[in-house]
């Protein structure tokens, strides 16, 4: 089968013109087909399309970037969030040792050790730091 050295092939590129051209170039070559009446309708629904697939991509860019910017500013939150955390484990667990060993003083008639006010006030400078 020969291939129709008047067939138009379509093919969108990514700047939304059909083959590299308007949509007016596009259907120009089936102008002699239709009546002229007919022809600029067909013109003027395809431009229409055009232009509102350009709208939709254009809004839909739009949206992406605002995900996009939203899911970038809660990376950032996630991050400070474990920096912080990461931080503050050397100081729960040391928290944690102090505790057990308080649990285990009295039986040994020793006496119990409290967090002082200092190791405290230590975290609350180290978490505004970060």
């Amino acid at each position: 089968m020969k291939a129709d050295p008047d067939a138009v092939v379509v093919d969108d590129k990514e700047d939304g013109t059909l083959n590299g051209h308007g949509v007016h170039r596009f259907i120009s070559s089936l102008k002699s087909s239709f009546r002229l009446p007919e022809f600029h309708g067909v013109e003027e629904y395809f431009m229409l399309r055009d232009q509102n697939m350009k709208r939709e991509k254009e809004e839909l860019e739009s949206t992406m970037k605002k995900i996009s910017d939203g899911l970038s500013t809660e990376h950032e939150f996630l991050k400070r969030k474990l920096a912080d955390e990461i931080l503050e484990k050397p100081l729960l667990e040391e928290d944690l040792r102090k505790c057990k060993r308080a649990r285990r003083s009295p039986r040994e008639g020793k006496p119990i050790e409290r967090s002082s006010e200092t190791d405290v006030r230590q975290r609350g400078e180290l978490r505004k730091s970060i």
